[in-house]
């Protein structure tokens, strides 16, 4: 809320804070870490979010691409929460055939927690110590018939391929710069990055 923000803004700019219910000011040395999944830019528009606490916020900017765009990651994660989740639940579960597969060529709009709800489920539905599809994939993924949806690959080599030409042709344009290519295709540095890496876009070009 707008109060809040105020007195975080304070707190950053003096370096100090107050306790409920006192006067006397507590001098603080620490470093904020803060995420958003909201456009600041627009809450600031519509007078939601303070312009000061924004630029005070916005030292050091690092923008997280979604899951879907980073693919790459996916059994890293998976195997972190799996063993997150085995300690916790003193269980032993490993993922069964088809189960990897499915999760990278899932969208996830849930992101992260998805796939961390995906796996904690998993490892509580698990009998033999392996997570099979029917474990992991709850039933509101599941395709009316009653089977497991298969992962779209013909129409994601589809939008692949788009993306790939894309790229390459704003490349050629700008020459190379990938900072002007960024902005033309609307995507921060860092993705235009890790999607020249996922579709093995090379510049200059064989």
């Amino acid at each position: 809320p707008p109060s809040f923000q105020a007195k975080l803004l304070r707190a950053i700019q003096e370096g100090e804070i107050r306790r409920l219910g006192e006067n006397r000011p507590i001098h603080v040395d620490v470093r904020i870490i803060a995420a958003t999944n909201q456009d600041l830019k627009v809450a600031i528009e519509e007078k939601r979010f303070r312009q000061d606490l924004y630029y005070r916020l916005n030292v050091a900017r690092f923008v997280l691409p979604p899951l879907r765009e980073r693919r790459e990651d996916i059994p890293l994660l998976a195997e972190h929460f799996l063993h997150k989740y085995r300690r916790m639940m003193r269980r032993q579960a490993e993922l069964g055939d088809g189960v990897l597969d499915f999760l990278q060529g899932y969208p996830f709009p849930g992101n992260v927690r998805e796939l961390e709800n995906l796996v904690e489920q998993g490892v509580a539905l698990s009998v033999d110590g392996t997570l099979s599809l029917d474990d992991v994939v709850p039933p509101e993924l599941r395709s009316e018939s009653g089977s497991v949806p298969v992962p779209p690959r013909s129409l994601q080599e589809v939008v692949d391929r788009a993306e790939r030409e894309a790229i390459q042709a704003v490349l050629r344009d700008v020459e190379g710069n990938k900072e002007r290519a960024a902005e033309m295709l609307g995507l921060s540095s860092t993705t235009l990055w890790r999607k020249m890496k996922r579709l093995e876009v090379v510049w200059p070009e064989p």
